[in-house]
């Protein structure tokens, strides 16, 4: 049996009196209930609850059976569509005939509607009269799906590849080209008169290849023969290095598929070549939709330092050499963990005054290396030698009883220039600033502060006669508070601070809550990328204002 909307309704308002009937004897009841439990005063505000109690019932219980006759009609609707033979088979097949002109079946209450007659289905094709070069294509196993490697686009492209393969590439003519370019309404005299007719090949998949975006330079240098490395552990980014350079890789994501196609000609190259103005079948070798893009950056050299401050060499006598634990690092070693070229980290040792020993990378530690110094400075003051003239085999002869003589070299090679004159002789050029560096950072590091005056007082005795100080010397080493009085000055070394731009922003702003230009572009000159200034940095990090007339520089954000 059929339910119509219309028997439905029936229904409900059958229900509908049914509950009113029974709400006008409740109503009955409650009258005589109240009249004789209540107290007179009291029976209107219990009849007025009751009034709204049962209404409110009537309510639900006539909603909960629309619901339930709605439901009971969709479900006898879905099985008579169902069930052979039934009305909406016959229809479906073309057996119902009795239709009223108003859309409704004969005997229905339903309301009218007009149904949209199918199509008729088109006529079997023999494969005998397909084209010729037409071959039917066979239908495809069903099977488990294989483990998703790409996104929805590229799951697609490698289903139509798979199809490809099984099912084969047609060899089109020039006539199916020509019919295609005619559907499509394309003009063929607009377009090129070569044609590429592409395919799968058996080994085309997502995810087989990567592409990297070159600059002209990067380029020159693969078709050269040379390598380009990628560096970067687990918990790192990665970056690409060349001999010189360092880059970061980012993927840049591609709005249209990308298609891998050895061999294919560009539009000049076709023109250029008359013998291609035919169909070319090409296979797709593979397919990507994103791309590794390159950006030059800074190469990541602080954590070069982190690793060979690890195990500072103290000097053959040290009870430390023989019984240290710490890993040591050669050239191999530091080019597979740090992430820069391996210039720019040969670079990095000679700033740092690494040295090798038995073959492994070393920084010297600080009071070895100030031990090293003091040897040399007073072998030039007992000589009297002029700084620029400081003579190699008489340093090497006066001192290698004290100290090993590749110690010696080193350090003449860390604070000197190296040079021969036209006897063929090795002489050191002493720099000036780097020893009364060196000294002022000797003094300062045992001392939370130092009174300014008495600290320029003990700087200038402690270097070596002949040498002046300056406090323009200590830039990146030490700072002076020039807010507090007397005046002070402490140490603060650039490569103690955070390699990352809004890192070390923060850093310093937590320091010191305003800073001058002068004093904080020795510890940010270091984070200018090429072609950046440190006033660009300024303007991206730090807000700029006035005090006491003269430019001042705070953080763009609170600094916990």
């Amino acid at each position: 049996m059929l339910w119509s909307r219309g028997k439905t309704l029936r229904v409900a308002q059958q229900c509908s009196r049914l509950g009113t009937a029974w709400l006008e004897s409740c109503q009955v009841d409650k009258r005589c209930w109240s009249a004789s439990l209540l107290h007179p005063k009291q029976s209107w505000a219990v009849t007025s609850i009751l009034d709204m109690f049962l209404q409110c019932f009537i309510i639900v219980f006539t909603f909960a059976h629309f619901v339930y006759f709605y439901s009971i009609l969709g479900i006898t609707s879905a099985l008579t569509a169902a069930r052979p033979g039934s009305c909406a088979a016959r229809q479906k097949s073309g057996g119902l005939s009795r239709i009223r002109p108003g859309g409704g079946a004969e005997g229905s209450d339903s309301p009218r509607y007009h149904p949209q007659p199918l199509p008729p289905a088109p006529p079997p094709i023999h494969p005998s009269v397909l084209p010729p070069t037409a071959e039917p294509t066979p239908a495809l196993p069903v099977g488990p799906a294989p483990p998703a490697r790409a996104g929805r686009a590229g799951r697609g492209m490698e289903a139509v590849a798979r199809s490809s393969e099984r099912a084969g590439a047609a060899m089109r003519s020039r006539a199916e080209v020509d019919a295609t370019l005619q559907t499509a309404k394309l003009n063929p005299a607009e377009l090129l008169p070569a044609v590429h007719c592409l395919s799968f090949g058996p080994q085309a998949g997502g995810g087989e290849c990567c592409l990297l975006q070159l600059e002209p330079e990067l380029c020159a240098e693969l078709e050269a023969g040379r390598s380009l490395v990628i560096r970067g552990e687990k918990d790192e980014h990665a970056v690409l290095c060349s001999k010189d350079k360092t880059y970061d890789m980012k993927i840049a994501d591609t709005s249209n598929m990308l298609l891998f196609v050895p061999g294919c000609k560009t539009p000049e190259e076709l023109n250029a070549d008359q013998a291609s103005c035919n169909i070319i079948h090409s296979q797709i070798a593979g397919f990507s939709k994103n791309y590794w893009e390159l950006r030059r950056c800074r190469p990541k050299l602080k954590k070069l330092r982190k690793l060979l401050m690890e195990d500072p060499y103290e000097g053959p006598d040290s009870q430390k050499e023989q019984t240290s634990t710490f890993s040591k690092y050669t050239t191999e070693d530091l080019l597979s963990l740090i992430q820069a070229s391996e210039e720019e980290i040969l670079h990095q040792l000679q700033v740092i005054d690494a040295c090798k020993i038995e073959g492994y990378w070393r920084i010297l530690d600080f009071d070895y290396e100030m031990k090293l110094l003091n040897h040399v400075t007073q072998l030039i003051d007992s000589e009297s030698w002029p700084l620029s003239k400081v003579p190699l085999c008489a340093c090497l002869e006066e001192l290698g009883s004290l100290e090993p003589r590749e110690m010696i070299e080193h350090i003449l090679l860390s604070y000197g220039r190296k040079y021969v004159d036209d006897a063929g002789e090795v002489f050191f050029e002493m720099h000036e600033d780097k020893i009364c560096r060196a000294i002022a950072q000797m003094l300062l590091q045992n001392a939370v502060k130092f009174n300014l005056s008495e600290f320029e007082e003990v700087w200038q005795q402690s270097v070596p006669e002949g040498m002046t100080t300056r406090l323009d010397q200590l830039q990146g080493l030490a700072l002076v508070d020039k807010s507090s009085r007397p005046e002070t000055i402490f140490l603060l070394k650039v490569e103690d601070l955070p390699e990352d731009n809004q890192e070390r922003f923060n850093s310093l702003f937590g320091i010191r809550e305003k800073w001058t230009e002068v004093d904080i572009t020795p510890y940010i000159q270091d984070l200018c990328a090429e072609k950046q200034t440190v006033g660009a940095l300024l303007t991206k990090y730090a807000r700029s204002s006035m005090l006491n007339g003269v430019k001042v520089y705070n953080s763009r954000r609170p600094i916990s």
